[in-house]
């Protein structure tokens, strides 16, 4: 019999561990103009739950990016300049909507595309916590669902940096290979203005 419960109990944390991962939004692209802001909002249901945004610019300028964070009351929880990546956690203490800002007010020309995720609330169901109390099975599958899930974040994170240094190295190799094309170019109309004007110094001219 209490084998049969632990089986029930693991079958239950299998299931409570899909969900769990399942309630991540998957990651948004967003571009943002020059001298420009784009504002997202995420309801928060429950004081005192847990927010984290994870964010990083994947292309445009100097793939820099101001972010904001403001409450429902218009109180700001955080703020950031210049950054190219970063990982944010914080715990809303009020209940309502909180304001995500991504700011390109400091570039004049050039575009930036944001790939960012927010996440609201414990990554584990509540009832996980009861599950660990119960059976020793089930506190090594929270354990490694914990892990599970703490890899797949990162293993997003990481793809999106893959993601903007390919971009980067592409667009670099583009420019090298324009520039290699124009340095030949270049060389050989040297190279022909040389010869032509060597000529001129050799030619003679016969009288008639």
């Amino acid at each position: 019999m209490p084998r049969v419960s632990s089986l029930v109990a693991l079958c239950i944390a299998f299931v409570l561990m899909i969900s769990s991962v399942a309630t991540w939004v998957d990651a948004l692209s967003v571009k943002i103009d020059p001298l420009s802001e784009q504002c997202f909002w995420e309801e928060v249901k429950k004081p005192n739950a847990k927010v984290l945004l994870q964010f990083q610019v994947s292309s445009g300028g100097y793939l820099d990016i101001d972010l904001s964070i403001a409450s429902p009351n218009g109180v700001l929880v955080h703020e950031s300049k210049g950054e190219t990546e970063g990982k944010y956690t914080f715990t809303a203490v009020e209940v309502g909507r909180y304001k995500f800002c991504f700011s390109n007010r400091m570039s004049k020309l050039t575009s930036k595309t944001v790939t960012f995720e927010i996440h609201v609330g414990d990554l584990f169901d509540p009832n996980l916590t009861k599950l660990d109390e119960k059976d020793p099975i089930v506190k090594s599958v929270l354990r490694l669902t914990e892990g599970l899930s703490e890899i797949q974040q990162e293993q997003k994170f990481y793809r999106t940096r893959e993601e903007s240094h390919r971009d980067l190295a592409e667009t670099t190799n583009t420019k090298v290979m324009f520039w290699g094309v124009a340095e030949m170019i270049g060389i050989v109309v040297m190279a022909v203005g040389q010869v032509f004007v060597l000529r001129q110094f050799f030619k003679t001219t016969r009288s008639v």
